[in-house]
């Protein structure tokens, strides 16, 4: 009666006989001496798929009592008045030392929790697998490849919108003058609206908590913006205004130093982010960090291009990074040096 397991016993005639207490525990119902035919209406037995209700030939405690030896069937009961379990079930006849018919007898393990975390595993295997499709659609974007910063971020916003459902994808750049900054929108996707836009300017003199953490963290987690001190100030106009209920931000870097923010606002019931997610975004801001690097170089040498007076020398640059979800990601493009 110590046990976990369900134990459950039937007579040769099919009978039931024995029921210890973790088998009513699980079935919430008291032994009853009926006939094979009515157990699995009665105990509510299903098959693995939790729909289909079990035959008679194919319960475990029958396919014992037939001689069968049973290993690991897994089957589901549903009783109407408690949660749904899945179990797996293994038993055998029983005979005595005469070799007289005694019934059957099967072990009922309980596995609802093992499946729950092997589903949940799966899935996310499979959003893992979404999301390197994703990254790796990035890089081959012709945006990209030919660093144009501009239509990346479109293109980027869009995608990670459509892919991780979340109504607000944005980009932003990080300026600072004296000891004030500033971060302007470059880029914003609505799904909603289903319309970019740009040119916003948030301070760090009205959001001076927000700025702050953006200088330390390596991602800004929100599953409820309306009760975390970093995103405070925006309480007041901002969130409500665009219905923002949680937000993820990754920041984007060049030569080192942070250059500004990839933002996701999620929009509707108040969501808790997944490390995956949050893996995914940061791989994501990686890559901007890259083409914005990439643009800035491209406009320096634009710029020495046009200055008559500069010499200049060809050279290939090759940019690598490696993401959290294990892909490595390459830039290769031609650069110029000024001769010492």
């Amino acid at each position: 009666e110590c046990i976990d397991d369900a134990i459950i016993a039937c007579d040769s005639d099919g009978v039931l006989s024995y029921f210890n207490q973790a088998a009513l525990d699980y079935h919430g119902l008291p032994k009853k001496s009926i006939k094979p035919d009515e157990w699995a209406k009665y105990y509510d037995l299903y098959e693995a798929d939790g729909i289909t209700t079990l035959s008679r030939e194919q319960i475990p405690l029958f396919r014992a009592l037939t001689g069968e030896t049973v290993n690991n069937q897994e089957i589901v009961i549903k009783p109407k008045d408690l949660s749904k379990r899945v179990m797996l079930c293994s038993g055998r006849k029983l005979i005595d030392s005469n070799g007289n018919d005694l019934g059957a007898v099967v072990s009922i393990t309980d596995i609802t929790e093992r499946k729950k975390l092997e589903e949940e595993e799966t899935k996310r295997r499979v959003q893992v697998s979404k999301y390197n499709k994703t990254l790796t659609s990035l890089i081959r974007h012709p945006s990209f490849v030919n660093a144009d910063l501009n239509g990346l971020l479109a293109e980027l916003v869009k995608m990670l919108s459509d892919t991780l459902n979340v109504s607000r994808v944005s980009v932003w750049r990080l300026n600072i003058i004296n000891t004030i900054s500033n971060i302007e929108c470059m880029e914003l996707w609505d799904s909603k609206t289903k319309s970019y836009s740009q040119g916003v300017v948030l301070s760090s003199v009205d959001f001076p908590s927000y700025f702050d953490a953006l200088i330390t963290d390596r991602t800004l987690l929100f599953d409820d913006v309306y009760a975390d001190e970093r995103v405070k100030e925006f309480t007041q106009e901002y969130f409500p205004a665009n219905g923002i209920t949680s937000m993820l931000d990754a920041p984007f870097h060049f030569s080192g130093k942070i250059a500004g923010v990839l933002c996701l606002e999620h929009t509707g019931e108040k969501r808790e982010w997944k490390v995956e997610e949050e893996a995914f975004v940061i791989s994501a801001a990686d890559i901007v960090s890259i083409v914005f690097e990439a643009s800035q170089r491209k406009e320096l040498e634009t710029t020495l291009q046009r200055a008559d007076k500069m010499d200049v020398l060809p050279m290939t640059t090759i940019i690598c990074w490696e993401s959290l979800l294990g892909m490595r990601i390459c830039l290769k493009m031609k650069s110029l040096i000024i001769p010492g």
